[in-house]
């Protein structure tokens, strides 16, 4: 019976360390976001973000690349996850148009975005042409 407990015991710690590790996993997830698209000459490549920055780079080659980064700096886990629900990010690609798309609900604070406690910054790498 003290085997049983013990194996058991062990699982259960291993459960715990999985889903934390899952958890974590998610929130580097979150954070930040990268895509790729393949792109040619004429192709049309839209942002609407409600609030942050954007850092556009020309590059050789077919492919554009989209990075949005989430910084949470000083908030808890559960605030920080609360953050991302609130922040909807959208980037995908629509037939010869590639979208971002990044608007944040900032709830009902009167101070509006300076409550929006998440820095964001996109950056694009373009194709020239």
């Amino acid at each position: 019976m003290k085997h049983l407990f013990a194996v058991m015991g062990i699982m259960g710690v291993f459960f715990v360390h999985t889903t934390e590790a899952k958890n974590l996993w998610f929130q580097e997830q979150a954070k930040l976001l990268k895509e790729r698209f393949s792109v040619e000459e004429g192709d049309r490549f839209e942002v609407d973000l409600s609030h942050g920055d954007i850092e556009l780079t020309p590059i050789e080659g077919r492919y554009l690349y989209v990075t949005v980064e989430r910084d949470t700096d000083g908030v808890s886990a559960e605030e920080e996850q609360e953050l991302f629900e609130r922040h909807d990010v959208e980037i995908r690609q629509d037939g010869r148009t590639v979208l971002v798309r990044a608007r944040a609900d900032r709830g009902s604070s009167w101070l509006g975005w300076q409550a929006f406690k998440m820095d964001v910054t996109m950056e694009a790498q373009v194709p020239r042409g």
